[in-house]
């Protein structure tokens, strides 16, 4: 068992507990985003809770996640949701079926820019339940169960296969980490006048 957090277990509590529980826990100062299966190791469980709307790159934290992770492995995560309670200018709350019903059904995510929730600098984003389906979507997770309570939302999620899915995580840790490579196929090799903005093709395999 393992427990990783970006500070020192001197300032979280976690050395002191350690102690008085007599654990064997080994902790790990460091950020999620820089989880790697090489130096790390991988998985069968991952606990995420309460973490993900503290950070500025949610969905590149998921992909790190299921870097190491085993396939079938899960993930359980939990995270502030939105559904039930959207921010509104003036810091007044409200849901999303309350702005418009058809919110529920899209992909969404709200910012918090400054501190404008609770005081907090650390607050980022909170999706509301089908953008966090989305997301596990796009790291290689299926949600195999997910529950709302009040503002919260708590998520069974497997690690699965999914190439198309593995061949962007790839392409975006390239282009994050050496130059651009005109070789490597991407929608910017068309003409960008001739591009329109159009909903999902059908696949023909």
């Amino acid at each position: 068992v393992v427990a990783a957090d970006f500070v020192a277990e001197t300032a979280t509590g976690f050395a002191v507990a350690r102690e008085l529980l007599g654990s064997r826990v080994e902790y790990w100062t460091e950020n999620v985003y820089n989880l790697d299966p090489k130096r790390h190791g991988k998985f069968d469980v991952i606990l995420f809770l309460g973490v993900l709307y503290h950070l500025r790159k949610p969905l590149a934290a998921l992909d790190a996640i299921r870097g190491v992770l085993n396939e079938g492995g899960r993930l359980f995560l939990a995270t502030l949701l939105i559904d039930d309670f959207v921010l509104l200018p003036g810091g007044t709350t409200t849901t999303l079926a309350a702005l418009n019903p058809a919110l529920s059904s899209l992909a969404l995510w709200q910012a918090y820019p400054g501190d404008s929730l609770n005081g907090d600098f650390t607050n980022c984003f909170a999706p509301n339940r089908r953008g966090l389906e989305v997301a596990l979507e796009e790291a290689q997770f299926e949600v195999e169960e997910i529950r709302q309570l009040a503002m919260g939302g708590y998520v069974r999620a497997r690690a699965i296969e999914e190439p198309r899915s593995a061949l962007y995580q790839q392409l975006d840790a390239r282009l994050e980490n050496a130059p651009l490579d005109p070789s490597v196929p991407y929608f910017l090799d068309r003409d960008p006048g001739k591009l329109t903005l159009t909903g999902p093709r059908k696949r023909s395999d």
